[in-house]
């Protein structure tokens, strides 16, 4: 849910006394005064238009207390939803006891009594509202998030005000509020965000040196919309300023002073005469949505950087969240690979990190992908004893943390030597379910081959130990993945695709089925993020693509 700015300021007659109050008996008084002091307190916390619309409510009571020869009706009007509005109500009550207030005593006190009544009602219908609006906010996720626009079930619809052409590095989608979206342009640098879908756009001051960027991205965070990232990446001579870069690698200094984990490149690194240019990645966070912003400072020589960029696809996005906690791969930047990145994790939004994957390094072996279980403690990792990504296919192996990457156990070698991503499903009870996408890679001399297909997709509901294999079918068209999991809908399935991704639709499978089935339509362009929000009872998948017309925002509701 889009949060709203307080409303601190008050108008000039706010701070008065209740308006036109004279002729009314002294109790009706009080309560009226007291509804204005307490409604100061609900307007400096509800949405500009629901103040108005409270303070024409208001205004409407006084006169209908004040004017008795005059009937008045007590119209509440709710904020618009969809162009629509809430039907009028009239309190009747008011009404009659007005005519008749000039009487008798009786009929004064009548009056009285009904005016409070009414007064005490308006408290109670803006209470409710108050307390709807304050309930909405809290609830933060994709599984709450709004939908950007209306819907037609069955066929992928293009989010007309969102355009990005030429493609730009990056817009970024925030998972918790799905209105908000962040675009980074390099060439002009430029930065700027929307909260309403693209009908109007804020630039923002973009941080750090841009004079001389070969590379700029943004990402936010998926607890919190306003949490935004940004990624500067400049081309350094391998000489200059070297240690000053946090992401240069020891392989590239021209001293031994840097070292790399689990690498014998730095005793090499001062003997060898380096050319041409690094990438040096500066980052930065801001934590108001891009108005300020912080160095961000990581406790290893890195960058956060996607964790599987150097797949065809990449099926997870940068920051990954375990309740409060984010989980990220710390690299040597988005434009460069290095032999593996570190397991990071940040327990305050973002500002601050922490290793995580201590023991696995101290193994010997490397960190080739991971993935974290959305709720409890749990965290998988795909390691290697050799270089992530080596030519050779060497064997890779499954490591389990129980307490978000504190402590590691190797559960053993997986059963492929090639991955194309991993998800991991909580469950109410019992071991999380782990699906990976495991093809076999054979060597051969000149070009190494694959095997792949719908059952190279394995699901373990003991931690590693033993697996299961999806179906074959159910799969119209090619079989070949690209993809591995995309996301995960809210009843467990994976999503993946097979084939190309413009012309295959994507299929979803969990565990206990016997088939794969048809979640989605082919998409138009190449899928670079998919995104699950809960719309009702139905999952609308939300995809961002890449084609030759740009990159373009898609929604797909079964």
């Amino acid at each position: 849910m889009r949060e709203y700015p307080a409303n601190v300021h008050q108008d000039h007659e706010d701070h008065q006394g209740p308006p036109d109050v004279e002729g009314v008996t002294p109790d009706v008084q009080s309560i009226h005064r007291r509804l204005i002091a307490e409604g100061r307190l609900w307007r400096s916390r509800l949405p500009a238009t629901q103040r108005l619309l409270e303070r024409t409510q208001r205004l409407t009571m006084s006169r209908a207390l004040a004017s008795p020869d005059t009937p008045q009706q007590i119209t509440r009007r709710l904020a618009p939803t969809g162009g629509r509005r809430a039907p009028q109500s009239s309190v009747n009550g008011l009404q009659k006891g007005s005519r008749a207030m000039v009487t008798t005593p009786m009929t004064s006190r009548m009056r009285s009594l009904w005016a409070g009544i009414a007064a005490i009602a308006v408290v109670a219908l803006l209470a409710v509202v108050f307390y709807t609006l304050a309930g909405s906010r809290g609830r933060l996720g994709p599984a709450s998030a709004p939908s950007p626009t209306a819907q037609t079930h069955g066929t992928w619809q293009t989010i007309a005000s969102l355009p990005f052409s030429p493609a730009p590095q990056g817009p970024a989608i925030a998972p918790s509020d799905p209105h908000t979206v962040y675009e980074a342009t390099l060439a002009p640098v430029t930065l700027r965000r929307t909260t309403d879908q693209g009908a109007h756009w804020t630039e923002l001051r973009v941080p750090g040196d841009t004079s001389n960027l070969e590379g700029f991205q943004v990402f936010v965070s998926p607890l919190n919309a306003k949490m935004v990232f940004v990624t500067l990446t400049s081309p350094l001579p391998p000489k200059s300023q070297a240690s000053a870069c946090p992401t240069i690698m020891a392989s590239q200094a021209p001293t031994e002073a840097l070292t790399i984990r689990g690498s014998n490149a730095a005793s090499l690194a001062g003997r060898l005469t380096l050319s041409g240019s690094i990438p040096c990645s500066l980052q930065y966070y801001s934590s108001d949505g891009g108005a300020s912003w912080t160095q961000l400072i990581l406790p290893i020589r890195a960058a956060l950087v996607d964790p599987d960029r150097t797949l065809a696809v990449h099926p997870t996005q940068i920051l990954s969240a375990q309740g409060s906690r984010l989980y990220a791969a710390a690299g040597c930047g988005p434009q460069c690979s290095g032999p593996s990145d570190d397991i990071v994790t940040s327990a305050d939004g973002g500002a601050h990190w922490a290793v995580a994957d201590h023991e696995i390094r101290a193994a010997g072996h490397y960190v080739c992908g991971f993935s974290a279980a959305p709720s409890s403690g749990d965290a998988f990792a795909i390691t290697a004893t050799q270089s992530c990504g080596n030519e050779s296919a060497p064997p890779i192996y499954l490591w389990r943390s129980r307490d978000a990457g504190a402590h590691w156990t190797k559960v053993g070698q997986l059963p492929a030597n090639g991955w194309l991503g991993m998800a991991v499903v909580s469950q109410p009870s019992g071991q999380p379910l782990l699906y990976i996408h495991l093809p076999q890679v054979t060597v051969q001399s000149h070009m190494n081959a694959m095997t792949d297909g719908p059952t190279h997709l394995l699901v373990s509901a003991d931690g590693g130990a033993t697996w299961t294999a999806a179906p074959m079918s159910g799969i119209a068209g090619p079989a070949e993945s690209s993809s591995g999991p995309l996301c995960v809908l809210s009843n467990g399935m994976v999503i993946e695709y097979f084939g190309a991704s413009t012309t295959a639709p994507l299929y979803g499978w969990r565990l206990g089925e016997t088939t794969w089935r048809m979640v989605a339509p082919p998409l138009k362009g190449d899928v670079r993020q998919l995104l699950v929000m809960r719309q009702g009872e139905s999952d609308e998948l939300l995809a961002l693509t890449s084609g030759e017309k740009g990159v373009t925002i898609q929604l797909y509701l079964p």
